[in-house]
């Protein structure tokens, strides 16, 4: 896919911009944070600061998982490396079961949208930025959660910002009450 003409040298870019349209629509029409749309959107441009990237950029040299020692691309973090494949198992999600051979998320979220009926992608994206999260405290305070903690803490998230914007819950919301009356300010 583009991971190849990359590879070849190429630009990378995709034949059918309306599928390219299509994929950063589904992203920001998700129903969560910016903050999770916008890190879901730099793992399908492949932008995220892994151990891969920052060794390309001449930043590090070390492109290996903090986890197991694999080259630590988008792909391989989120989805490939074992701490992420246990978090997927974990979620619940009907997610197919493949080791991806490209280095992009974009392949990764590509194929699961056409192939993965009936996923939240909420939680998938919340589950994925979570891994993610997992993935920096592992490699700078030595820590790492578990799948089952991971995947709880997502939902709990994701059901959250659901509550908190719903339809009804916005339009249930009052207005503060004020203490006190506006007045103009004393002439002097």
């Amino acid at each position: 896919m583009l991971t190849e003409e990359k590879e070849k040298g190429g630009h990378g870019e995709c034949s059918d911009s309306s599928r390219m349209a299509e994929t950063w629509k589904s992203i920001w029409k998700l129903e969560c944070t910016s903050k999770i749309k916008h890190f879901l959107w730099r793992a399908c441009k492949n932008i995220l600061p892994t151990n891969y990237c920052l060794a390309k950029r001449k930043v590090s040299k070390w492109e290996g998982c903090a986890w197991c020692g694999e080259k630590e691309t988008s792909s391989h973090v989120l989805w490939d490396c074992r701490i992420a494949a246990d978090t997927w198992r974990e979620s619940g999600l009907k997610l197919p079961v493949w080791k991806n051979s490209h280095r992009d998320f974009l392949d990764v979220y590509w194929r699961l949208r056409e192939d993965a009926k009936g996923i939240d992608w909420t939680a998938f994206a919340t589950i994925a930025w979570g891994i993610w999260n997992n993935r920096n405290l592992y490699k700078h305070e030595g820590k790492c959660k578990s799948a089952r903690v991971l995947v709880s803490e997502a939902f709990r998230y994701t059901e959250e910002y659901r509550k908190g914007n719903s339809i009804t819950s916005l339009f249930s919301r009052k207005p503060p009450e004020l203490s006190s009356q506006w007045r103009p300010p004393d002439s002097g």
